[in-house]
């Protein structure tokens, strides 16, 4: 589990060893992280864009706006792949979400859960800002400052992540 906190680029990771998670058990969860995150305040609060593994032009859905079925179906689709194409869904499931610009910043989301092919560390949860313009920045410390620990702690309990 890792954490960064700056001014001027926070970022949280929480990652855990194998675990197997279905795409529809991991729906809740994700839901949940939305959740804690907005306490952090702009533009950790979203509205948050899930985006389509499958499609290379797609700008994706709003989270808030899909049924868990079709938040399911994305899920889905950011199964990992072998090198010739085929699912291979023992290696987990990926997919990325961005947040609403605040002026020219924003944050993002990778989640990938469900791999258990290997012992090592291959499960997380990554959030970050992202700067859209050279330069640009916010300040957090009234917002993501005051709230990421809570917010941390919030992802290792819905996430189950082992820190053993």
């Amino acid at each position: 589990m890792t954490s960064i906190w700056t001014t001027q680029q926070p970022a949280m990771r929480v990652q855990w060893g194998t675990r197997p998670f279905e795409p529809d058990d991991a729906i809740g969860a994700l839901r949940e992280t939305l959740a804690a995150l907005a306490c952090c305040g702009a533009p950790f609060a979203g509205p948050w864009k899930l985006l389509d593994p499958s499609s290379e032009d797609a700008d994706g859905s709003f989270v808030g706006d899909l049924t868990d079925d079709e938040v399911s179906l994305l899920i889905h689709r950011g199964v990992a792949r072998n090198a010739d194409g085929q699912p291979f869904p023992w290696d987990g499931y990926s997919v990325s979400l961005v947040g609403k610009l605040v002026g020219s910043v924003g944050a993002s989301m990778r989640l990938h859960v469900g791999a258990t092919v290997t012992e090592y560390i291959v499960n997380e949860v990554a959030v970050s800002l992202r700067a859209v313009q050279p330069g640009a920045s916010m300040d957090l410390r009234q917002s993501y400052g005051e709230h990421h620990g809570e917010v941390l702690r919030r992802l290792v309990e819905l996430w189950r992540a082992d820190l053993r």
